[in-house]
């Protein structure tokens, strides 16, 4: 392979390691993020696989280690390195045992058979106490460590328990303030549906009325000035002074209350009351407007006919329809457009 040819040309091998899937992912990811120019990487993510690296291997290994350890002395289970131990034992007790022959043999200590007998007898048991205390410390040793495994996890069991609860209990309470804030919004928003309802019942209820007012007073002036034509005829077909004088007076009082019209005040006052918005909105968006191109734009609001607008303001149609051009100029609608529909959406 590759490190073959690198020691074919005089070059030291490369030393090839296992390579696990978690390291594949790790660099995947720094490779992407240095692409992207190092603002996504995820450290946080990047720091806990390689603490997972590091603390995996340590923990495999104490736990083996005690697990070993815990079967060899106290199952006396061989395991490997065992088979050395025992025979440096069975070394030390073959050592004893000639020892004891040697000074039966030679009487080097001058005591009979007996004492020898004794010593082999004394050591024997001393041996067998202290394997025994070995056992027991061995097995304290596994048992306490076998206890505070236990604990530690009955203690991660319960901290993982108590936080898991406790984040099911922000979590429901999050869902229920948020519950309360929807239905609140809801509530909020049925009661300004229902408030613009009433709003716009109240305004075309209103508009409803100025209406009717408009409509009188244009009857009502349209029937003065058919009055006032039938006079000038009636005029024009007496020859008595009298009648005359007295058909004159009639018609200047016509002419008169045409001029002077209380109820066309009063309807004028209604209409820039319920228009003050309306009016106030279009004196900020076309500061140069007049106090007649307002009166006009109020009529127009209310879907009338130049011969209506003209009736109430007691002008000709011909003078309401040049307002209407000028009033479309200066507001600058669209040709397209009709003024009435655009006044009525402003």
């Amino acid at each position: 392979g590759l490190s073959d040819a690198f020691q074919s040309i005089g070059l030291p091998a490369i030393p090839l390691v296992p390579v696990s899937s978690s390291q594949v992912v790790i660099g995947s990811i720094i490779g992407i993020g240095l692409y992207k120019g190092g603002k996504q990487i995820k450290y946080k993510i990047l720091g806990s696989i390689s603490l997972g690296w590091i603390a995996t291997p340590i923990a495999a290994g104490v736990i083996a280690f005690f697990l070993l350890f815990f079967v060899n002395n106290v199952f006396r289970q061989d395991v490997g390195g065992d088979r050395i131990i025992n025979s440096v034992e069975l070394s030390l007790d073959n050592q004893i045992i000639t020892d004891t022959n040697n000074v039966l043999i030679k009487g080097e200590v001058g005591e009979s058979p007996n004492n020898a007998a004794g010593i082999s007898e004394e050591s024997e048991p001393e041996v067998f106490k202290g394997r025994q205390n070995n056992r027991e410390i061995i097995l304290w040793v596994a048992n306490s460590l076998l206890i505070i495994m236990v604990l530690l996890f009955v203690y991660i069991y319960f901290s993982r328990r108590k936080k898991i609860k406790y984040l099911s209990y922000q979590i429901k309470a999050l869902e229920e303030k948020y519950l309360l804030k929807v239905e609140h919004l809801e509530k909020s928003l049925h009661e300004k549906i229902h408030l613009q309802d009433d709003l716009g019942k109240e305004l075309k209820f209103r508009q409803s009325e100025m209406v009717t007012m408009a409509m009188s007073i244009i009857h009502k002036n349209e029937f003065l000035n058919e009055l006032k034509e039938e006079i000038i005829k009636i005029k024009a077909n007496t020859k008595d002074q009298e009648i005359r004088l007295g058909l004159n007076k009639l018609s200047l009082m016509i002419t008169q209350d045409l001029s002077i019209d209380r109820d066309r005040e009063k309807f004028q006052m209604h209409i820039n009351e319920q228009n003050s918005n309306f009016i106030h909105k279009l004196s900020e968006a076309y500061p140069s407007i007049t106090d007649n191109e307002k009166r006009l734009a109020s009529l127009l609001r209310l879907n009338l006919s130049s011969k209506e607008i003209a009736s109430i303001l007691n002008i000709s149609p011909k003078s309401v329809e040049m307002n209407r051009y000028r009033l479309r100029k200066k507001l600058k609608v669209d040709p397209k457009v009709s003024i009435n529909d655009f006044i009525r959406d402003f």
